[in-house]
This record gives C-alpha cells, sequence and structure tokens, in this order.
C-alpha cells in the first residue's frame, strides 16, 4: 500500500456500537437496526441518521447529548445503534471531558 493509500484509509470513519464508545466520545449516528416504532421515536427526540451524538454516560443507561438535549437510553438500545467516529471533535470532547471532571 502507497502512503497516499494510508492516509485516505486513517481518514476513513470507524464504525461500532454507540454502547462501545467511552465518555466524552463523539461521533454521527450512522445506522440502526431497530424496529420502525424504535426509530421513530428516536427521530421525534432528534436522533436521526447523520446527528451529533456526545456520549455523557456510558452503560445502562447510556446518556448521549444531540442537538443540547441529554437521551437517556437503555443498553439494549445503545448495542443497536451504529455510529461513525467524528474524529474533527474527538480530540476537543475528550479535553473537556477531563475538565469537567476535574
Amino acid at each position: 500500500m502507497s502512503d497516499a493509500d494510508n492516509k485516505r484509509l486513517a481518514r476513513l470513519p470507524v464504525l461500532q456500537h454507540l454502547a462501545d464508545l467511552p465518555v466524552g466520545s463523539v461521533a454521527r449516528l450512522s445506522c440502526e437496526e431497530l424496529s420502525e416504532g424504535e426509530a421513530c421515536l428516536l427521530a421525534a427526540m432528534g436522533m436521526t441518521e447523520g446527528c451529533r451524538l456526545k456520549v455523557r454516560t456510558s452503560g445502562d443507561p447510556c446518556i448521549v447529548e444531540v442537538r443540547s438535549t441529554r437521551i437517556g437510553l437503555a443498553r439494549s438500545v445503545a448495542v443497536r445503534l451504529v455510529v461513525a467516529s467524528d474524529g474533527a471533535d474527538a480530540g476537543a470532547s475528550a479535553a473537556a471531558s477531563s475538565a469537567e471532571a476535574k
């Protein structure tokens, strides 16, 4: 692989389940593995595909901040939400989380 290929791969977002993200992580909702009813409820609360999420508390419940609103999700729901890392904000959010913890 060339250096250019490696750089392109490094910029690709990493997909993972919301439940696997540590506190302070910032990601974008990529897709959900939910029923139509569950997806509609989350959409009504602002959790739509591509929305920016910040993990405030991991575990059960998993609390995320979406558009200045905090939403508590059961772990059984969080494991069915696939998110893409939002690398542009990851460093800043980790620093902010450290500052909040102090």
